[in-house]
């Protein structure tokens, strides 16, 4: 064998190794491209899911049919939401449920209660004091003062 011969080889395993370099980037920039993508739709996703819910928050909000309507399953709605927000579809429901009757002011708590999606007045009383740590009635009355 002669130094050409050497150099010859060595030259195909370099454009062979570069190939399949250029294979590997391309199939990244591929992956990068899809996880773009995806991630553009989760974000969509979630955006959906929190305008829904913000116009429909007093109503009984089904997770089927947000599924539905965007044409995933609901575990994986149920498990975007979770991931991407930190707080699962009805957690988040319940905390639109709770800021909003804050917004009244001296109202009949059975109205606010009705009136914010919760089946009954005391429904609506063990989720505020539990996520504000008193109840409807002296909130509303420390607001007042």
């Amino acid at each position: 064998m002669c130094i050409n011969d050497f150099e010859k080889i060595n030259e195909e395993i370099i454009i062979t190794h570069l190939r399949t370099q250029n294979i590997k980037a391309q199939k990244i920039i591929n992956l990068l491209h899809e996880y773009s993508n995806k991630k553009i739709i989760e974000d969509e996703i979630i955006k959906y899911i929190i305008e829904f819910i913000g116009d429909n928050y007093f109503n009984k909000v089904s997770i089927e049919t947000l599924a539905k309507k965007l044409g995933y399953s609901p575990y994986y709605i149920l498990h975007l939401f979770k991931e991407k927000v930190g707080l699962s579809i009805h957690q988040y429901i319940i905390q639109i449920r709770i800021k909003k009757p804050k917004e009244y002011k001296n109202e009949n708590i059975v109205t606010i209660a009705l009136e914010n999606g919760f089946y009954d007045q005391s429904n609506f009383i063990k989720h505020f004091k539990k996520h504000e740590g008193i109840t409807p009635k002296k909130y509303f009355r420390s607001i007042i003062k």
